[in-house]
């Protein structure tokens, strides 16, 4: 058993596809696809990993694997061996490096209390879960406004959507702000 099955427990999966994580030679168990402890995280199925990374090209290149989601629509990116894992806070539209190594990502990485705070916003997340529910393969919390249009961050202010749908809308949004073409 790995220390990412030990955390984090598959809660809804609609696909029986391998993950994106399949393609890891040197994961002996790789996640399956599907919503993790209510929507905390999301693994992705390859289809699913190319259709976020069409709307962030301009940001990521066209190389790049989406591994994860988070519960807030952020993303847990692979851009190769020689880049690795990155995470994309889509608000910010800003990359920021994590690591090489695909098992010490999962096994490490992600259960670290301050990644785990910071990063996956579990507080946050729980809260929501408790007020709405837990999400479904592919939902996210969404702050409506958004915070790059002002969006504050009030427990009314959330609803359920479809990940891909925000993700994509996000990216182009701020693509047509910085000026960047698909």
């Amino acid at each position: 058993m790995t220390a990412f099955s030990t955390h984090y427990i598959c809660t809804d999966t609609a696909l029986l596809l391998p993950s994106v994580f399949s393609s890891f030679k040197e994961l002996s168990a790789p996640p399956q696809v599907g919503m993790y402890n209510g929507g905390l995280l999301a693994v992705v199925d390859p289809g699913t990993s190319r259709s976020f990374q069409e709307s962030w090209s301009w940001l990521v290149g066209g190389e790049t694997v989406v591994l994860m989601t988070t519960g807030f629509g952020d993303l847990f990116l692979w851009r190769g061996p020689e880049q690795g894992i990155w995470f994309l806070e889509v608000q910010r539209g800003e990359l920021e490096f994590i690591d090489t190594n695909v098992s010490w990502f999962l096994n490490e990485f992600l259960n670290d209390p301050d990644v785990v705070r910071d990063v996956l916003r579990k507080n946050r997340f729980n809260q929501l879960k408790a007020k709405y529910r837990p999400l479904k393969y592919h939902e996210t919390f969404i702050l409506e406004p958004w915070p790059m249009l002002g969006g504050t961050d009030k427990d009314d202010a959330y609803g359920i959507g479809q990940c891909m749908v925000y993700v994509s809308l996000v990216g182009q949004a701020l693509a047509r702000d910085k000026g960047a073409t698909n």
